[in-house]
C-alpha cells in the first residue's frame, strides 16, 4: 500500500509499518499534514502531527457517496485545525479530530480491509449546495 504526502510517497508491507511511519510523521516537529493511502474501497486520509489529535477522511473510490470526515469528541480551543496538503493549508473543524490512537487503529483496520474503518465515527463533508452535514455514518 503507498502512503503519499506532500511531494513524497513510500511503499508499505503491513500494518505496523504504516503505523510506524504515521508516528514517525506525526512526531516529526513539522506542521501537521494530511497523508493518504489508497485501498480496494476509497482512499483514507489521514491528519497526523496535531497536539490535539488525529483527523480522517474517507471518499470511496467511484465517488458515489459524500466523502466522510471523522467525528470526535474533543475541542482544540476554538478555530479551525489546519493540515497541510502539499502547498495548501486546509482547515477543519475542531470536531472532526479524533484521539491518535483511535486514528492509529483505524489507520491498521484500513490497511487490513481497504475498507471504511468502523472504529471511528463519521459524518458526510457539508455540501457544497446546502453547506450542511448530512447524518453521521456509524
Amino acid at each position: 500500500m503507498l502512503l503519499r504526502w506532500d511531494d513524497q510517497e513510500v511503499h508499505v508491507n503491513d500494518a505496523e509499518e504504516l503505523e510506524s511511519r504515521l508516528e514517525s510523521l506525526a512526531k516529526s516537529g513539522s506542521a501537521p499534514v494530511l497523508v493518504s493511502v489508497a485501498g480496494s474501497a476509497g482512499t483514507l486520509s489521514l491528519g497526523v502531527g496535531h497536539q490535539s489529535g488525529g483527523l480522517l477522511l474517507f471518499a470511496d473510490n467511484d465517488r458515489s457517496q459524500s466523502p466522510l470526515h471523522s467525528v470526535g469528541d474533543g475541542d482544540a480551543g476554538g478555530g479551525e485545525v489546519e493540515f497541510a496538503r502539499g502547498d495548501a493549508t486546509v482547515g477543519f473543524f475542531p470536531r472532526c479530530l479524533v484521539d491518535h490512537g483511535v486514528m492509529l487503529q483505524a489507520a491498521r483496520e484500513f490497511f487490513d480491509t481497504g475498507t471504511l474503518p468502523m472504529c471511528v465515527v463519521w459524518e458526510a463533508e457539508p455540501s457544497p449546495a446546502t453547506g450542511n452535514a448530512a447524518e453521521l455514518v456509524t
